[in-house]
């Protein structure tokens, strides 16, 4: 568990630009790996990562996750109990999408990815950076939304994240890693119109383009906690300045701040034949 935390701690970071000593943006990674929530984490590591990883595009609760690092990944797909938004379906004879799962070339990617990991972590040689992303946006209003599964408080998914961090350097026995946690409240915009019901109503729901959301997350304010118990995990709290962006654009902001090194252990995803997801999400 976290030690005194306090989402108004004076580690005040504006964009990274003078980070404090032991922070995560002082340090070199050689891979970033996705804990989920969604797949924006995924999608924001997308155009630097060097592989990938079991959680990069699936809907995954952080309850499940100490069982799945206890469990060295075994069985991960079907049966971890991640929602697995993206599977590989079978086609026709006009190489068109059925609606039936192709569930031994699923098995086949996801136990590929599952491994990599495994690899890294028990090897022990590479430093790894795990990234989990807390989004509470305009759900926390909507009692029924499906994404209400991730309505923890900030401390249950610390206490999450340090059974995974315990899990690493005990089965795994590897001290090379740090998770960074990032927090984005989004609840509290003003931009948004209820109705009765206790929904948005859609003219003010619409994003910004993609472009102007990048531009308006790089001016984000970005506090950077340090201090806890676990010197493993570091919680990032967004604060967002009134202004809605989705969690792949905050992500990106961020991850530019990343220090990545040249080192490459396992074939690129891309240049390489690939199957087609659903969705249209590609794996090597």
């Amino acid at each position: 568990m976290a030690d005194n935390y306090d989402a108004t701690s004076s580690w005040v970071v504006p964009n990274f630009y003078k980070a404090p000593e032991n922070s995560l943006f002082d340090k070199e990674y050689d891979y970033l790996v996705s804990l989920g929530h969604r797949c924006c984490v995924g999608q924001a590591l997308n155009y630097m990562r060097k592989s990938s990883f079991p959680f990069d595009w699936q809907v995954t609760n952080i309850n499940v996750l100490p069982n799945i690092f206890e469990k060295e990944f075994k069985n991960f797909y079907p049966d971890s109990g991640v929602d697995f938004a993206h599977v590989i379906y079978y086609q026709d004879e006009n190489n068109q999408e059925t609606d039936r799962i192709n569930e031994e070339a699923t098995w086949e990617i996801y136990n590929r990815r599952s491994q990599r990991l495994v690899k890294l972590l028990k090897e022990n040689k590479r430093r790894l950076l795990f990234v989990r992303h807390k989004y509470i946006w305009y759900w926390s209003k909507w009692p029924d939304h499906g994404a209400q599964y991730d309505a923890h408080p900030i401390t249950h998914d610390i206490e999450q994240l340090t059974k995974v961090s315990d899990t690493i350097k005990n089965v795994y026995n590897n001290d090379k890693f740090d998770i960074m946690y990032v927090y984005q409240d989004m609840s509290q915009l003003t931009e948004f119109n209820w109705d009765e019901k206790g929904e948005i109503e859609q003219e003010s729901f619409k994003l910004p383009d993609g472009v102007t959301q990048q531009d308006q997350a790089k001016e984000f304010t970005y506090v950077e906690q340090l201090g806890f118990k676990d010197k493993n995990i570091t919680p990032v709290i967004v604060k967002p300045n009134n202004v809605r962006v989705e969690g792949n654009a905050m992500c990106s902001a961020i991850n530019s701040f990343i220090k990545l090194s040249d080192v490459h252990d396992f074939e690129l995803p891309y240049g390489y034949q690939k199957i087609k997801l659903s969705r249209n999400i590609d794996v090597e």
